[in-house]
């Protein structure tokens, strides 16, 4: 299983995270954020920045297309230990 699927079906869905993916949906285009640089001689300025939309593999290492409310979310989940609004998705470290 490619690993947009898998996140999409095992982390996303589950936690109602509709607008995080791999790529961005014509919908979430509008509302994306402008990546700033700095400008030589000091400053920053807005630049559009996108991923490829078609990679030829997802890395899963900050690819990510996301919204401030899908992020909360996650956090949540993450400070619910792995489960949100009854939807686990980690599972306890079997170490304790």
């Amino acid at each position: 299983m490619r690993l947009d699927r898998y996140m999409k079906e095992n982390i996303f869905d589950p936690l109602g995270m509709a607008d995080t993916g791999f790529k961005i949906t014509p919908t979430m285009r509008p509302r994306k954020a402008a990546v700033h640089i700095r400008k030589e001689g000091g400053g920053f300025t807005a630049i559009d920045h996108e991923l490829d939309q078609n990679p030829e593999v997802f890395m899963g290492g900050g690819a990510l297309y996301s919204t401030i409310g899908d992020y909360l979310r996650f956090t949540r989940m993450i400070l619910g230990h792995g489960t949100l609004d009854g939807a686990q998705v980690l599972r306890p470290p079997q170490w304790r």
